[in-house]
């Protein structure tokens, strides 16, 4: 049967590798047994495009060897599509017309034993067009040379500048790097099984490289059985995985992770396999090869036939990559662990971290896919991911379950216990933003030069309205739980707002009264109950620094501004005053034997001042009780903080 190159040509992939024929003509020479390889690289000029120079590229090769050369079998082999020549090794018969798709003529000569072979391969090859010449010879000799690269690689505009460039960098360095990652397997394995030496030498002008036996790694080597599950054998199929590895100490922090086949590297390991610098910095090499793979690996060599994603077993890969990756991961931490002993336990204690910062997302970080070696924005970002997916799918299914007409008794607890945990652990992202409000505080309550208008916008931004029943309104709008979180069931507060404009948004007709202009620093209404009375609370805040006399006038100003506030409204319940500042020794001794004035039990260092105010009346001069509280911002803080704490410490152990 005979078949057209054209058309063996159209069945390859668009995506092979400019250097896939340096990969190919490189196995071949060592399967025919070359000891000595010369590889000398031809490349383009310097030249400038929009003004800007563009490096050299490689434009073909030429490689010369000392293996068996093209022989009868190795002819006969070379003229047979999906030829079994070599099947052992891994070949399968069409590595050679990869060569046309980035070449267009590869010109070859072989010296054997006993003949000279020449012709020119390119997609309107024939058979006959090979010549055989008997001679007698001594050295054997093969040298393949490649030109004129294909239109998919290079392209042109009419003024002769490549629009399309796809050829590789003319840097035998990097030449020499990834032809070892690519065939390091293959280079390894030929090294172990035939014990022999190989030389494979890079020229390109006056620079030369050099790959042999004492450059490859010396790979360690463990394996592992998967087993077929769709067999139908009598007796279960396994497929053995061999995992190579090595660590080099040369702190590049290089990792070389490849799943192989057919002695080439074909696709890095998946990303849950990957893992961040080594404590030493060591580079890190590890290959997979298994029969397995070699089954199922496409002509080129540079892709699996089968989905790697899939996580479902066919008859066509039935051992799916993530069942494959689960059992690879065991063994990667295994060696790496023997390695690094420490580094479990640094694992545990990132982990720790990560639910004691974020409690909310402890249930996914604790079953989430743990990597080899943890940092905390992947722990975070896994976790999140998996939150936000149950978030949805919890949501979709009790909305799903209410649209039945019939609802089963057990489902909708089942769904409603789903519905309430997800809730809790919603509300615990806003208690995380409490605590960062916290440290806030803390941080104010420390810096000695903190004004007045730092710790009153910390509280609420001065200036700022803030009503219950507004669409604008979020939870984030203020942070007057800080004082206490009843105060959060507010119907409005009025940050550094007059009086008048209190009454205005909250009266229909608001006749005038004295006080209108004064302005308390923060003014809340909330906790509306029956016959539509409220409670009041007026908080004013008072730089950390200031004497002793100005935070002992505060207390006159509260008052004032309490009953002004209190007389220009007729349904008030009760009122609260608070005022803010820094309690030290100076203020204290000023406190004492101040009539009316009581000392408190405080979570903080600082006392807590009480005084009770039975001189305040509503605008239809109705008594109304009035507590006023004099406390340090550090009081504040560490109340606010046990709070928080207490609500976070039940989220962490769901």
């Amino acid at each position: 049967m005979k078949v057209q190159i054209k058309n063996i040509l159209n069945q390859f992939n668009k995506d092979i590798p400019f250097l896939q024929p340096l990969y190919e003509t490189i196995v071949n020479s060592l399967e025919a047994n070359a000891t000595e390889i010369i590889v000398e690289f031809q490349r383009s000029e310097v030249f400038m495009v929009d003004n800007e120079p563009i490096g050299a590229k490689i434009t073909g090769f030429t490689i010369s060897d000392n293996g068996d050369g093209f022989n009868q079998n190795n002819r006969e082999s070379f003229t047979e599509y999906l030829s079994d020549n070599k099947k052992d090794l891994g070949c399968k018969g069409i590595g050679r017309f990869t060569w046309l798709k980035v070449f267009d003529d590869i010109k070859i000569e072989s010296f054997t034993d006993n003949e000279f072979v020449s012709f020119i391969f390119n997609k309107d090859f024939e058979d006959d067009t090979i010549q055989v010449q008997p001679i007698e010879n001594e050295n054997k000799r093969t040298i393949i040379s490649f030109a004129n690269v294909t239109s998919d690689y290079i392209k042109y505009s009419k003024k002769n500048k490549p629009i399309i460039d796809k050829r590789f960098p003319a840097e035998l360095d990097e030449i020499k790097k990834n032809i070892e990652d690519h065939l390091l397997v293959k280079l390894f394995l030929l090294l172990q099984e035939k014990k022999a030496s190989f030389k494979i030498e890079l020229k390109l002008n006056n620079k030369i490289v050099v790959i042999n036996n004492e450059s490859i790694p010396k790979l360690d080597s463990i394996s592992f059985d998967m087993q077929d599950p769709l067999s139908n054998n009598p007796v279960p199929q396994f497929y053995t995985f061999n995992l190579y590895y090595d660590f080099i100490d040369n702190q590049k922090n290089q990792h070389n992770l490849f799943y192989c086949a057919d002695g080439r590297t074909v696709k890095e390991f998946s990303k849950n396999l990957k893992f961040d610098n080594l404590s030493d910095d060591a580079s890190v090499i590890m290959l997979l090869t298994s029969k397995y793979f070699d089954e199922r690996i496409n002509n080129e060599r540079n892709k699996f036939t089968f989905d790697t994603a899939n996580n479902n077993p066919t008859l066509d890969n039935p051992i799916p990559l993530p069942k494959t990756n689960e059992r690879l991961k065991q063994e990667m931490s295994k060696i790496i662990f023997k390695r690094y002993p420490d580094l479990d336990e640094d694992n545990k204690k990132i982990v720790d971290e990560c639910i004691e910062e974020y409690p909310y997302l402890a249930k996914y970080i604790r079953a989430g896919d743990s990597s080899l070696i943890e940092t905390k924005e992947n722990i975070i970002q896994k976790a999140n991911k998996q939150f936000e997916t149950e978030k949805e799918k919890v949501k979709n299914d009790f909305s799903k379950m209410l649209k039945s007409k019939n609802i089963d008794e057990k489902e909708f607890l089942k769904n409603a216990s789903k519905v309430n945990e997800l809730s809790a652990r919603e509300l615990a992202q806003y208690f995380l933003y409490r605590e960062q409000i916290i440290n806030g505080l803390k941080k104010i309550h420390q810096e000695k030069n903190t004004c007045e208008a730092d710790l009153h916008n910390l509280f609420m931004k001065m200036g700022d309205v803030s009503i219950k029943n507004d669409d604008s309104f979020s939870k984030y709008d203020t942070n007057i739980w800080l004082l206490d979180d009843k105060y959060m069931s507010y119907t409005g507060i009025y940050s550094d707002k007059s009086i008048k404009k209190i009454k205005d948004s909250i009266l229909e007709n608001s006749p005038k009264t004295d006080g209108e202009k004064k302005e308390p620093d923060l003014t809340i209404f909330y906790n509306q109950i029956t016959n539509n009375l409220k409670d009041i609370v007026i908080v004013e805040f008072k730089a950390l620094d200031i004497n002793e006399i100005r935070k002992g006038a505060a207390i006159f100003e509260i008052n004032r501004n309490i009953r002004f506030t209190a007389q220009a409204f007729d349904d008030i319940r009760t009122v609260y005053g608070y005022i803010i500042t820094k309690i030290d020794d100076e203020f204290c001794n000023s406190m004492k034997g101040q009539p009316g004035v009581r000392t408190l039990f405080s979570n903080g260092n600082s006392p807590l001042y009480y005084i009770y105010n039975d001189n305040l009346e509503d605008k239809n001069g109705n008594k109304i009780d009035g507590h006023i509280y004099i406390m340090s911002s550090e009081t504040v803080c560490f109340d606010a903080e046990s709070r928080n704490k207490t609500f976070l410490d039940i989220i962490r152990s769901l």
